[in-house]
């Protein structure tokens, strides 16, 4: 079934009709009022994604780039979707951001990280190391272009190291085969 996600993808190409559908599939098992941390805003495809498959949650998209932003924000008012959105502008693994989003969810964890914010091994480890302590244990982690994609121009073998080390040191936990080219994992 198509959705606005699923064209804002086709349009702009920064996730795949798989990666919407893989989390469209996650989200709906969230709870009812669920907090989503989406680092990394994009277009907005994957706040659309979350809110037009979760009546109820609240996303929170995080970006150092306030034109990726506006883009969200834009995309979003086109489809009806801003009241359940905020963007935060700033470094995405900083303490000074994880305070303002942790101040609008209201209280001390989230129920689903998004992340397709920067993709070297580095900026990996530093974004999940700091956010997955938001996360509630048992908690679904998806992170974007994990696997390569035929298509696609370019690869990002450090998202790859960065998660098999998550994995090593025993903060996450593979938990099943996307359709799409992201990782999906539970927060241990």
């Amino acid at each position: 079934m198509t959705c606005p996600a699923h064209s804002l993808a086709a349009t702009r190409r920064y996730l795949t009709e798989r990666d919407v559908d893989d989390i469209q599939l996650l989200v709906r098992a969230l709870p009812k009022d669920a907090q989503v941390v989406d680092l990394g805003a994009g277009s907005g495809t994957t706040a659309l994604a979350v809110l037009t498959a979760h009546p109820t949650a609240h996303v929170y998209s995080v970006d150092n780039d306030q034109v990726q932003l506006d883009w969200t924000e834009i995309n979003l008012h086109a489809n009806g979707m801003t009241e359940r959105w905020i963007g935060v502008c700033g470094a995405v693994g900083s303490e000074a951001v994880r305070a303002t989003v942790k101040m609008f969810v209201g209280r001390s964890w989230v129920d689903l990280l998004l992340h397709d914010a920067g993709h070297t091994r580095q900026d990996v480890l530093r974004d999940l190391r700091a956010w997955l302590t938001m996360l509630r244990p048992g908690s679904y982690v998806w992170v974007h272009d994990f696997a390569p994609m035929e298509e696609a121009e370019e690869s990002y073998p450090g998202v790859k190291q960065a998660i098999k080390e998550l994995e090593h040191e025993g903060l996450i936990r593979w938990s099943f085969e996307p359709r799409g080219i992201g990782y999906v994992g539970r927060k241990l």
